[in-house]
């Protein structure tokens, strides 16, 4: 990630509050399973993606498909914190 002007260490706390912040509450839970499961923390990080290619224009036609797939990666992400099938987190 050159000309970022942020350390790894940063672009990992920065990554872990995009999660966080759509499943308040959940940070701890969050950060365990993150360390400790590398399935989630792979959908953690596809989320953080789609996340940031999210246009802010509704009407941008890649902006349903991304938002299917969050969804998709909510509900996931959901799973692995104990929510009740289809709550999922805030955008």
């Amino acid at each position: 990630m050159h000309g970022l002007g942020t350390g790894i260490g940063e672009l990992k706390v920065f990554s872990v509050e995009i999660v966080t912040r759509s499943y308040p509450g959940q940070h701890a839970e969050i950060s365990r399973l993150r360390s400790q499961n590398p399935t989630f923390a792979e959908i953690c990080r596809d989320y953080e993606l789609l996340m940031s290619l999210l246009p802010r224009d509704t009407e941008d036609p890649t902006y349903r498909d991304i938002r299917d797939s969050l969804t998709g990666l909510e509900q996931e992400i959901g799973a692995y914190l104990g929510l009740p099938q289809g709550q999922t987190g805030q955008r």
